[in-house]
Parts: C-alpha cells; sequence; structure tokens
C-alpha cells in the first residue's frame, strides 16, 4: 500500500480533504481490508508511536492491523478481517492518555477529513 501512496502530492489549494482511491480501498475479507477513522479529541498533540502501541496491545486482533496517521489527531485503522473491526467499533469510545478516541467506520470514497468525529454514543 505505501508504494501506491509514493506519488501523492499535496498542494496548499489542495488540502482541504483526503480522499482516499478505489484501488487502495478493500471492502472485503479477499481484497484486504476493512477501514475504521479515528481521532484523540485533545488540545495536544497526540503520539503517534505510542498510540500504534497501545491500540494494537488492547485490541490484539486476530488477522492484525495497521494504523495510519492522516493528519490532525487523525489516524486510518486498517483491520484485516470483519470480526475485528466489528469488535473495536463495538467496543468504543476508547480513552488514550486521558482524552477521548472517536472511532467512525469509513468507506470507499469517503473524505478522510470531514468524517464527523466530534461526538460517540455512549
Amino acid at each position: 500500500m505505501k508504494v501506491e501512496l509514493l506519488g501523492w502530492v499535496l498542494m496548499e489549494e489542495e488540502d482541504l480533504g483526503v480522499i482516499m482511491p478505489a484501488r487502495v480501498w478493500h471492502s472485503s475479507p479477499d481484497s484486504g481490508g476493512f477501514y475504521i477513522v479515528g481521532c484523540v479529541l485533545s488540545h495536544k498533540p497526540c503520539h503517534v508511536e505510542a498510540l500504534k502501541t497501545v491500540r494494537k496491545s488492547s485490541l490484539n486482533p486476530a488477522k492484525g492491523m495497521e494504523i495510519i496517521f492522516i493528519k490532525n489527531d487523525r489516524f486510518l485503522l486498517k483491520f484485516f478481517h470483519s470480526i475485528d473491526r466489528d469488535r473495536e467499533l463495538a467496543s468504543s469510545p476508547w480513552a488514550f492518555e486521558k482524552n477521548l478516541f472517536i472511532l467512525v467506520q469509513v468507506f470507499v470514497n469517503n473524505n478522510l477529513v470531514e468524517v464527523d468525529l466530534t461526538w460517540c454514543k455512549f
């Protein structure tokens, strides 16, 4: 996946959002992944590596997961099995460094920056 993203160039006037191309997205176990966008609600910057370590160890996904930093404390969580994704969504919201970590499932052609991450169900 990293090879496919190397050719992207983000210019100042284009900095309105991030839309993943359809070839990067997958929606079935046969094609490679299931996606969630997450955001840490905090006035301080989030420690990306710490978040990756904590999420992977606390969830312990059966088929694995990747966490990709998007921008502004937003993350793309890629799961390789729908059960892992569903378990993460069912057990949310989470706390990270005493701040709320909100998760929303995303689909092909969703603008990852425009996903509403300002509220969650308890």
